[in-house]
């Protein structure tokens, strides 16, 4: 099972080629406390819309990443969800995960 997250669309810029550097870094990253990438898809197509009162044709990018599913729910979920009864013992393990991962992610030449 995987998950699937769709990026904000967005007018293509020069962004696209750093999406595709930082998914690549991303595809080869492995850690406990990092989400594993397991693909992305990224389409661009052109569209006809209304602007200023007039129809313009402009390009439209959309992304998609392929995420290791989390059977448990998103970690926002957990933190926000004041019934998930974790303590300040639990809260300081997690930021300790983060930033583990963050660390791990850093150094990984990213």
């Amino acid at each position: 099972m995987v998950a699937v997250k769709k990026l904000m669309s967005t007018i293509p810029d020069t962004k696209d080629r750093q999406f595709e550097n930082e998914v690549h870094h991303l595809m080869r990253l492995k850690h406990p406390n990092i989400v594993q990438l397991l693909g992305y898809c990224s389409e661009k197509e052109n569209i006809l819309a209304e602007y200023n009162g007039r129809y313009v044709y402009a390009e439209k990018s959309e992304k998609l990443l392929c995420l290791e599913y989390l059977p448990n729910g998103s970690l926002d979920r957990h933190l926000s969800d004041e019934s998930s009864g974790l303590d300040w013992g639990t809260r300081y393990k997690i930021m300790e995960g983060i930033c583990n991962g963050y660390i791990t992610f850093k150094g990984s030449g990213k």
